[in-house]
Protein backbone atom coordinates (compact mmCIF):
# COMPACT_ATOMS: atom_id res chain seq x y z
CA UNK A 1 0.00 0.00 0.00
CA UNK A 2 1.25 3.49 -0.71
CA UNK A 3 2.21 5.63 2.25
CA UNK A 4 -0.05 8.45 3.34
CA UNK A 5 1.01 12.07 3.02
CA UNK A 6 1.61 12.38 6.74
CA UNK A 7 3.79 9.26 6.75
CA UNK A 8 5.86 10.62 3.86
CA UNK A 9 6.16 13.97 5.63
CA UNK A 10 7.28 12.35 8.88
CA UNK A 11 9.80 10.16 7.09
CA UNK A 12 11.27 13.08 5.13
CA UNK A 13 11.42 15.18 8.28
CA UNK A 14 13.33 12.43 10.07
CA UNK A 15 15.72 11.82 7.17
CA UNK A 16 16.53 15.45 6.43
CA UNK A 17 16.54 16.54 10.08
CA UNK A 18 14.77 19.80 9.15
CA UNK A 19 12.19 21.60 11.22
CA UNK A 20 9.88 23.57 8.94
CA UNK A 21 8.51 25.67 11.80
CA UNK A 22 11.84 27.47 12.37
CA UNK A 23 12.53 28.20 8.69
CA UNK A 24 12.04 31.62 7.18
CA UNK A 25 10.32 32.28 3.87
CA UNK A 26 13.59 32.63 1.91
CA UNK A 27 14.90 29.25 3.07
CA UNK A 28 11.57 27.57 2.22
CA UNK A 29 11.62 29.08 -1.27
CA UNK A 30 15.24 28.01 -1.81
CA UNK A 31 14.45 24.42 -0.85
CA UNK A 32 11.28 24.45 -2.96
CA UNK A 33 13.24 25.57 -6.02
CA UNK A 34 15.78 22.78 -5.43
CA UNK A 35 12.98 20.22 -5.24
CA UNK A 36 11.43 21.61 -8.43
CA UNK A 37 14.72 21.42 -10.31
CA UNK A 38 15.21 17.85 -9.07
CA UNK A 39 11.75 16.90 -10.34
CA UNK A 40 12.52 18.37 -13.78
CA UNK A 41 15.77 16.39 -13.82
CA UNK A 42 14.00 13.15 -12.86
CA UNK A 43 11.35 13.67 -15.54
CA UNK A 44 14.08 14.19 -18.13
CA UNK A 45 16.22 11.22 -17.08
CA UNK A 46 13.53 8.64 -16.30
CA UNK A 47 12.60 7.87 -19.95
CA UNK A 48 16.28 7.41 -20.76
CA UNK A 49 16.73 4.98 -17.88
CA UNK A 50 13.65 3.01 -18.95
CA UNK A 51 15.00 2.79 -22.49
CA UNK A 52 18.40 1.60 -21.21
CA UNK A 53 16.67 -1.02 -19.06
CA UNK A 54 14.70 -2.31 -22.05
CA UNK A 55 17.79 -2.39 -24.26
CA UNK A 56 19.76 -4.27 -21.62
CA UNK A 57 17.01 -6.83 -21.16
CA UNK A 58 17.01 -7.50 -24.92
CA UNK A 59 20.80 -7.80 -24.88
CA UNK A 60 20.74 -10.21 -21.94
CA UNK A 61 18.12 -12.42 -23.60
CA UNK A 62 20.20 -12.55 -26.80
CA UNK A 63 23.32 -13.35 -24.81
CA UNK A 64 21.52 -16.15 -22.96
CA UNK A 65 20.33 -17.64 -26.27
CA UNK A 66 23.86 -17.45 -27.64
CA UNK A 67 25.31 -19.21 -24.60
CA UNK A 68 22.66 -21.89 -24.88
CA UNK A 69 23.40 -22.37 -28.59
CA UNK A 70 27.15 -22.71 -27.91
CA UNK A 71 26.39 -25.23 -25.17
CA UNK A 72 24.21 -27.31 -27.48
CA UNK A 73 26.86 -27.15 -30.19
CA UNK A 74 29.55 -28.31 -27.76
CA UNK A 75 27.39 -31.26 -26.68
CA UNK A 76 26.72 -32.11 -30.31
CA UNK A 77 30.40 -32.18 -31.21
Amino acid sequence: MPMSTSQIYDRLKAITDLDITVMDFYMKETLASKVTSLLFFVKAVEPLLIRIKNDLSKYLMAKQRSIQAYSEMARFT
